[in-house]
């Protein structure tokens, strides 16, 4: 207490020694602070923005599955029309709009070009209370719940393909017995708004898509919007009730499979000679407690060390990994992950580029890389994650689950 009393006024009389400074001073951490909340502010604003326009244009905030289809979406995917329960469940007053849509991946042929998209088929009056993008039509019309063979193209796609309004296109996708399926569509119209989306979808009456592909009355998926975001959680459980067997999620779920963490403490770790290097740091974690970790690592590789470096066939039925043996010491970099499968045992999956005499070899560590006198690690734990790995057929092997 008497420090502060004998510095406070040394502290006030130094501020007005030179008013001129002190009001400098002021002005420019206000600007700064001014401009620091902006700044933050307008990044909000758009990044919210942004998400937003996504979600409105086709994914909407929640969308329901047949199991398997976000991995494989293929017509082997679809799931019945939705039943009475479900039907019930999705109108509720929390959900403003839903709609039901066939949606698999296709090729559009043009005279001159052939791309790939996904060919989309929706209910026509259902997709324009869901989606903003029948709003956002620059030439043509939408589709009518009267159109047959009618398709609504992205502008930038029609430009790539040189169609136009009014030009007829090719539609090719897998049908349900396993043949490709053909058909003629008319452009009857041309939205813009968002590249991306302009060059991924391909638009055609429900009932078209599912006769082209022997879909009878069974679709791809239902796409809902909310009311209020923060009603989600509680409408994917009602969802989630009366769909059961169905994969209900959020939106931005559907797309890419993610959960947040929080660092937690760091180690320094130094391998030693003839350490095998996945199971010194699996051992390690048990010992730490570690459920999750990001890791990079730096050091020697020994000679007879192994490096999976690849699958023999990529999209064989049956995955033959081809292993190379390091003939003599290289220097390594690495990066990889740890997270525990489902009984709690910590899985290391690492990475590492190994280097000697110009030449490199980069491959997984799990057929056993062995230490040449030292090696440098710096793990970094993750908390308060539910990512782990988890056994994921056909192929049985432990992928991350988020």
């Amino acid at each position: 207490m008497n420090a502060f009393s004998l510095l406070f006024p040394l502290a006030w009389r130094n501020l007005w020694r030179n008013p001129r400074r002190t009001a400098i001073t002021l002005i420019v951490v206000a600007a700064g602070l001014f401009s620091i909340l902006v700044f933050a502010a307008v990044m909000t604003a758009w990044a919210k923005a942004s998400r937003d326009n996504t979600l409105d244009l086709v994914t909407g905030s929640g969308q329901i599955h047949a199991v398997g289809y976000l991995d494989d979406p293929s017509v082997a995917h679809s799931m019945p029309a939705p039943d009475a329960a479900l039907i019930k469940a999705l109108d509720s007053p929390a959900i403003s709009a839903w709609a039901p849509r066939v949606m698999v991946p296709a090729v559009i042929q043009s005279e001159y070009r052939t791309l790939p998209l996904n060919l989309t088929g929706v209910d026509p009056t259902r997709e324009t209370a869901l989606s903003i993008l029948p709003h956002q039509m620059i030439d043509g019309a939408y589709l009518d719940k009267n159109d047959g063979y009618s398709v609504v193209l992205g502008k930038h796609l029609a430009d790539r393909l040189k169609t136009r309004v009014g030009k007829r296109v090719i539609l090719l996708a897998q049908a349900t017995d396993g043949s490709l399926a053909e058909e003629g569509f008319t452009v009857v119209g041309l939205f813009g708004g968002n590249q991306q989306i302009e060059d991924a979808y391909a638009f055609v009456p429900q009932k078209t898509a599912q006769a082209m592909l022997g879909l009878g009355s069974d679709i791809s998926e239902i796409s809902f919007k909310l009311v209020d975001d923060t009603l989600l959680t509680r409408t994917i459980a009602a969802l989630r009730a009366a769909g059961s067997g169905l994969d209900i999620s959020r939106a931005w779920d559907c797309r890419m499979k993610f959960s947040e963490a929080k660092q937690g403490r760091i180690f320094v770790i130094r391998l030693e000679d003839g350490d095998v290097v996945h199971e010194t740091i699996e051992r390690f974690a048990r010992e730490q407690q570690i459920r999750a970790a990001a890791l990079i690592v730096v050091g020697g590789a020994d000679a007879g060390s192994r490096l999976v470096v690849g699958p023999e066939k990529g999209r064989a039925a049956t995955i033959e990994p081809v292993t190379h043996l390091l003939d003599e010491v290289h220097e390594v970099a690495g990066t990889g992950t740890l997270f525990v499968d489902e009984s709690g045992t910590p899985l290391l999956h690492m990475h590492m580029a190994c280097g000697r005499s110009g030449k490199t070899i980069t491959g997984c560590v799990r057929e056993g890389v062995k230490v040449w006198h030292i090696m440098e690690v710096i793990l970094f734990e993750l908390l308060d994650t539910t990512a782990r790995r988890v056994a994921q057929p056909p192929m049985g092997w432990k992928f991350l689950e988020p």
